[in-house]
């Protein structure tokens, strides 16, 4: 009868230990996919950094779009501090605040398009109050619970609009 019992405790005991092994590696493969994924968008960020342009990340309420996180880049296009993607002087303003008031039709329709990617020319407005001419594109995204969140990219184009003032 003891052997018996000493072998159904090794079965048990082998049982759990390969449980424990496979939530082991089930966790480590999780991991790794959040890893990637977050390796994928900082390396986005580089790009975008290095580049000349700036991104936003704004999420929908009942209020309108509010900004939750902003590149150095972005700030510093539109004049205001930065001092990381989630600590800036633009956090927490809505897009209306930074949409000068003849681009607002233009980027309201655009912003309302989910999943597509949008590409347009439209004014913003910089902490100093004048308006210049960005290009922006961006992706509106709705994810689970039906948050929507959207990520646009601007540049600067004021120089190459007044070249054609010229």
């Amino acid at each position: 009868m003891f052997d018996i019992l000493h072998g159904v405790l090794h079965v048990v005991t082998f049982c759990i230990v390969m449980y424990l092994l496979r939530l082991s590696f089930v966790y480590k493969r999780e991991a790794k996919k959040v890893t990637s994924a977050q390796r994928r968008y900082h390396n986005m960020q580089i790009l975008l950094d290095l580049s000349e342009q700036g991104w936003v990340q704004s999420k929908h309420s009942s209020k309108g779009w509010t900004i939750e996180k902003a590149s150095h880049k972005f700030c510093e296009i539109l004049g205001y501090a930065w001092i990381s993607e989630y600590d800036n002087e633009v956090i927490g303003m809505y897009k209306d605040d930074l949409v000068s008031s003849e681009s607002h039709g233009k980027v309201n329709k655009t912003y309302n398009k989910a999943r597509t990617v949008s590409i347009y020319l439209n004014k913003l407005r910089k902490k100093d109050g004048k308006e210049i001419w960005v290009e922006t594109s961006g992706q509106t995204m709705i994810f689970p619970g039906t948050v929507e969140k959207r990520i646009s990219v601007i540049k600067n184009i004021e120089h190459i609009i007044n070249k054609f003032k010229e």
